[in-house]
């Protein structure tokens, strides 16, 4: 299934007698794991309501850096120990763990109920999208 966003998508259902067409939801954004239309929020197994959500964040969740910071320290001092191998094989596994780590990106939606934490990913291009998208199906509904 392909992507769609920022351009919305009307789906119709034909309506029996009268010839005419009836507009069910219009659809902002949708992709294999998230779907936004005016009714609607889906991500992976749960619905979320348009008309309860009021508003929507999105945060940011930077990774942890003591951990590669500590090995690689650890392995600076195996380094001036003359423990060549151990000291050199922390080093560069501080390094891969360090590069690895990615900054998660959450969208926070506001209901009735409260805050929820809808949908996190590391992809902020398209977690961006789908807060526009949820923007956009709020100010549609109006």
């Amino acid at each position: 299934m392909g992507c769609t966003s920022r351009r919305a998508q009307k789906s119709r259902l034909w309506k029996a007698g009268d010839g005419k067409t009836e507009d069910v939801e219009t659809t902002f954004y949708q992709d294999a794991g998230a779907t936004v239309t005016n009714a609607r929020f889906i991500t992976g197994n749960q619905m979320h309501a348009m008309s309860g959500i009021t508003s929507v964040n999105l945060e940011q969740e930077s990774p942890l850096t003591m951990g590669p910071v500590l090995l690689g320290i650890i392995g600076v001092i195996a380094l001036l120990a003359r423990e060549w191998m151990i000291g050199l094989a922390m080093i560069v596994a501080a390094v891969v763990w360090k590069m690895n780590q990615r900054t998660n990106y959450i969208i926070t939606i506001r209901t009735a109920a409260g805050e929820l934490k809808a949908l996190q990913g590391s992809d902020r291009d398209r977690i961006t999208k789908i807060v526009a998208a949820l923007n956009d199906a709020i100010v549609h509904r109006g």
